[in-house]
């Protein structure tokens, strides 16, 4: 299990790619917060992994405003104490093919919130 213990927030993991990462990061044994714009089918792709053992939570997310992210970090970081990875599988006018924001904005609301996890 490559990445036990890690935790990880996925974007777009509704479906395709998104739903694929999820999976497999479950199945190395990452800790996932899963988000997507749609709360319909993310919380089911959430489910699905918990069904398997896994442990994964769903925020609906939009990528493109700064007070999603900061909700999401802040989920992520009250869930699991900490953010090892952020996956952006599916890269949007927001999110940069590295799966770093690309907003002045977003990067900031996602530095300040991910410097507080590493403390």
């Amino acid at each position: 299990m490559r990445l036990k213990d890690k935790v990880a927030i996925i974007t777009g993991a509704a479906a395709g790619m998104g739903a694929a990462t999820a999976r497999l990061f479950a199945r190395e044994g990452a800790k996932l917060l899963l988000t997507d714009i749609d709360d319909k089918d993310g919380p089911a792709v959430a489910a699905d992994i918990v069904r398997t053992n896994g442990d994964a939570r769903f925020e609906k997310h939009d990528v493109s405003k700064e007070a999603d992210w900061q909700r999401v970090v802040d989920a992520a970081l009250a869930a699991y104490g900490r953010i090892d990875i952020l996956a952006a599988p599916f890269p949007t006018s927001s999110i940069s093919r590295c799966g770093i924001a690309s907003s002045r904005s977003t990067r900031a609301a996602t530095s300040s919130a991910c410097a507080r996890s590493s403390r």
